[in-house]
């Protein structure tokens, strides 16, 4: 059990493990489908809970005689990793940053819980501005979304590329979590993304297929063993909603009204300006913004009705692109107060033309007391290749199969090296 309790994002070798005396584990999701029918359970933020024999005070933040002392703190990386006592073999376990210290008993016998967070909780902490691309694989999207929050290249990534799968337009609009926005874009395409053991963002495309890396046989495994009625992981109609998008030729996207013109001191920046781009009156993301032009995009004056004297050559707009935003920073380089007596945006926007649904089967009213599973996302514009989705996944949803939950004591092997999304085999008569 390593902590890197310097911050400086390199774990020295020294182990607390020789005051570990518990620890409990949690990665995942418990179930693969939402009961709602609405797709893919999400997979909850890894969490581990050491728990540490703290007789000398050595994980008390209070404590200026801990060697710790004064780096007891949350927001430190932390992993757990286990070596089998025969091969050698070192296995990862657990990696994330602690949230919280917290004493549970004093006296002789003192412990303390560490309790850790892998990486969604940074995910599920931040959210994405991505300015538009066109034709990216869903790693190149998901590489694009990890780039603008500053995903710690210490935690490293490791995503599938290769992927015959194409987004035609690609965005981040800063309105939906990393997390979701991440999980959507796997989601879509039947593919995996999670957070491994060793700490790193992963992308597992559905084309990467593996052999088991695990045999599981009932001579190993306890005796319990736990498996859903048949219908609890059913779902007998399929449905995906398809979303082609197009462009316009040169639009204008955004206007500024106000009852009151922007004032801008003289010589000073105006704090930057967050548009939403619309057309015919929905909200839509831009592929190319046009830099604005003196005169024709923008124009200032000394007088808030425009009648005293044109400051527009004095003054500079700058436009930054931001999916389906602009961000917008005006500049007065002249002496004078001056208002924005107009200013606008055109570019090219990206338009929904229609939303097209494809079901397996293709007549849903055929099937007695249906049952629902749903992708609805905006990154599948292909409508040909969401029925092939339907046509292949559709029958194996609609088929029964066991989702057996197993418990492993005291075995290395089995306990050990396997990840999320591992292939695994179970043999039990």
């Amino acid at each position: 059990l390593e902590v890197d309790w310097g911050g400086d994002g390199v774990f020295s070798g020294a182990s607390e493990s020789l005051y570990m005396c518990g620890m409990n584990i949690s990665r995942g999701r418990r179930a693969m489908l939402q009961r709602t029918g609405q797709g893919f359970e999400t997979i909850e933020t890894g969490k581990a809970v050491f728990t540490l024999w703290n007789d000398d005070g050595r994980y008390d933040g209070w404590n200026s005689s801990s060697p710790l002392y004064p780096n007891v703190t949350y927001g430190k990386d932390c992993r757990l990793r286990v070596r089998d006592a025969v091969t050698g073999d070192i296995a990862y376990v657990f990696t994330g940053l602690i949230s919280d210290i917290v004493p549970t008993s004093y006296g002789e016998r003192a412990q303390v819980n560490i309790h850790v967070e892998d990486g969604w909780v940074f995910l599920r902490n931040n959210t994405a501005s991505v300015s538009m691309a066109e034709s990216v694989s869903p790693d190149q999207a998901i590489g694009l979304v990890l780039d603008d929050v500053g995903w710690p290249e210490r935690w490293g990534r490791s995503l599938d590329t290769g992927s015959a799968d194409v987004i035609r337009y690609f965005w981040a609009d800063g309105n939906m979590l990393v997390s979701s926005e991440c999980e959507e874009i796997a989601n879509s395409f039947f593919g995996y993304f999670y957070i491994d053991a060793e700490g790193r963002t992963r992308y597992k495309d559905r084309l990467t297929v593996s052999s088991s890396v695990a045999d599981f046989d009932e001579a190993f495994i306890s005796k319990d063993i736990h498996n859903p009625q048949p219908w609890v992981n059913q779902r007998s109609v399929m449905r995906i909603k398809t979303h082609p998008y197009d462009s316009t030729g040169t639009a204008l996207l955004y206007e500024y009204f106000g009852s009151d013109p922007m004032s801008i001191p003289a010589s000073t920046s105006l704090a930057p300006i967050f548009a939403a781009y619309t057309f015919n009156g929905n909200n839509v993301p831009a592929l190319s913004i046009v830099t604005p032009v003196a005169g024709t995009d923008f124009t200032m004056n000394t007088a808030a009705d425009g009648s005293g004297t044109d400051r527009t050559s004095s003054c500079t707009v700058t436009v930054t692109n931001l999916g389906s935003s602009a961000k917008i920073e005006i500049t007065n380089n002249s002496a004078g107060v001056v208002y924005v007596t107009m200013l606008r945006l055109r570019g090219v926007a990206i338009y929904e033309r229609s939303v097209q649904d494809v079901t397996y089967p293709t007549d849903p009213s055929t099937v007695t007391q249906p049952k629902l599973f749903l992708i609805d996302s905006k990154w599948q514009q292909n409508v040909n290749q969401a029925a092939d989705f339907c046509t292949v996944m559709g029958p194996f949803f609609a088929g029964l199969h066991p989702f057996p939950t197993i418990q492993v004591e005291s075995n290395f092997g089995y306990q050990f090296g396997i990840d999320l999304f591992d292939i695994v085999t179970l043999t039990s008569e």
